[in-house]
């Protein structure tokens, strides 16, 4: 599987999607840094009038999917190389494409308030914090070198103070959705190719 190091971010996929101008994304920059407690689509949304369910449309497409297939990939390389059963599963050669899909998304505006107990009683607000988190079911469609696909439903989270998405299930999730079906198919690649050597 390719590997892609690109990570678009919400200021310049709102651009590249027409919504807003390059101007307006350094206005609404220039205005996160005097209001840090919102995000740059809640400034883009009040400064410039843009539907909120607009830029959460953009910032599932655009910026949280295209990272995940990466994130989904060193999981499940991590998870290969603690099987023992599978020792010469070299599961990123043996995935060549990964697809995609977003089967459901929910988008919550989470503030926290943190305070911190004074010596003379009562308490003070120290941060305040906001973020927006994207909760998302993911259809994958896996094509391996056995020309055998494998399809599954995950759950990612998505912070927008984090660098990238989260894949929430388990380990031990993600091996009954994905990674044992991957792995039969490698097994059963194997035998075949042990039968009729080349």
């Amino acid at each position: 599987m390719e590997k892609t190091e690109f990570r678009q971010r919400i200021g310049p996929a709102l651009v590249g999607e027409g919504v807003i101008t390059a101007e307006q994304l350094q206005t609404a920059l220039q205005h996160q840094k005097r209001f840090p407690f919102f995000t740059l689509g809640q400034i883009v949304s009040i400064l410039f009038r843009v539907p909120v369910g607009q830029i959460d449309e953009i910032n599932v497409h655009k910026v949280v999917l295209p990272q995940l297939p990466p994130v989904l990939l060193a999981r499940l390389v991590k998870i290969a190389a603690e099987d023992r059963f599978t020792k010469d599963f070299d599961i990123k050669s043996f995935i060549e494409h990964m697809e995609v899909h977003v089967q459901r998304f929910e988008v919550i505006n989470v503030v926290a308030r943190d305070y911190e107990k004074q010596d003379k009683g009562g308490y003070l607000r120290t941060e305040y914090k906001s973020s927006i988190q994207t909760r998302m079911k993911i259809r994958l469609h896996i094509d391996t070198k056995a020309n055998e696909p494998v399809q599954g439903l995950i759950s990612v989270l998505h912070d927008s103070r984090e660098r990238g998405p989260m894949v929430e299930e388990t380990d031990e999730d993600l091996k009954g959705s994905v990674y044992f079906d991957l792995r039969k198919i490698f097994v059963e690649m194997t035998r075949r190719q042990g039968e009729n050597p080349r």
